[in-house]
């Protein structure tokens, strides 16, 4: 009897103390993304892509952007 209510039991801890912990507030950053880099203030290599129409494209013509960069595969 007692291992039928212990599991219960410890699924209803273990949810508050996420719960809890989910719950905390944190005060916000000018620039949370600066928290999370590992690479803050390393720069990226400067690379440049032709595009079918025959424009070039470098990545440091859009410094101070978010660039998304898909690489995509298929076979």
């Amino acid at each position: 009897m007692k291992i039928k209510i212990f599991g219960p039991l410890l699924t209803a801890a273990v949810c508050l103390v996420l719960l809890a912990a989910g719950c905390t507030e944190k005060t916000p950053d000018e620039n949370p993304a600066e928290d999370i880099s590992p690479y803050n203030g390393i720069e990226a290599y400067d690379f440049s892509l032709d595009t079918y129409e025959g424009q070039t494209h470098k990545l440091s013509d859009y410094r101070g952007k978010v660039v998304i960069l898909n690489f995509w595969y298929s076979t």
